[in-house]
């Protein structure tokens, strides 16, 4: 053979037979114009691929870091849109059933005062402990809402860092597909460049003996 054997070009063929056995896969591949060291490169690699031992070469290694890349994009982004669903729900809660319950609380502790302003001074008046249990129970609500602010605020902020992250993981994807697209360019181009240069050589060896 006068030429080196490539990976895609060993994939394509065991996908289309690699089912087979050994001779006819060797039977059909001579009909492809396979033969030689050439079709005994070719066989070899198809047993490689077979038990999953196909060397990869840098431009595939660069290829699959691009697609590791892509899969971490996208599970970042899932990631910054489960944390902004959780804000949101947090948020909701927040003024549905939080801030109204602060309200209304307050609102209640404020007539407490009043009503201990009045009534205070008789001894049997439950005002003041009606101001006391309404004082906690706001304060107790207003932690509360404080905390789901909080929660919210949080997820906001980790759902930005998730977008940023998915953002610079699908840019260093393109980047390093790109890097493997022009590697893998440039190795057909050598394996092209091998080629011609072998087969000058034989037709330059055939027609020296044509001249004898």
């Amino acid at each position: 053979g006068f030429r080196r054997v490539t990976n895609d070009e060993v994939r394509a063929l065991f996908a289309q037979y690699g089912r087979l056995s050994p001779e006819d896969a060797a039977s059909q591949l001579q009909t492809l114009g396979y033969e030689g060291p050439l079709l005994d490169a070719v066989m070899a690699a198809m047993e490689d691929a077979r038990a999953g031992k196909l060397a990869l070469q840098p431009y595939e290694a660069m290829m699959d870091e691009a697609a590791a890349l892509r899969r971490n994009s996208a599970a970042s982004l899932a990631k910054a849109q489960k944390l902004e669903a959780e804000a949101a729900a947090a948020t909701a809660k927040l003024s549905s059933e939080l801030e109204p319950k602060v309200a209304e609380l307050s609102s209640q502790l404020a007539a407490a005062e009043d009503k201990a302003a009045t009534w205070g001074w008789n001894p049997f008046s439950s005002s003041k402990s009606e101001v006391e249990r309404l004082t906690g129970e706001v304060a107790g609500a207003k932690a509360a809402a404080q905390e789901l602010s909080t929660e919210s605020a949080e997820c906001l902020a980790g759902a930005s860092a998730m977008k940023a992250a998915s953002i610079n993981e699908a840019d260093m994807a393109a980047s390093r597909m790109a890097d493997a697209l022009a590697a893998r360019a440039a190795a057909m181009s050598a394996v092209q460049e091998a080629s011609l240069a072998a087969l000058m050589t034989q037709l330059a060896a055939w027609e020296g003996m044509g001249a004898k």
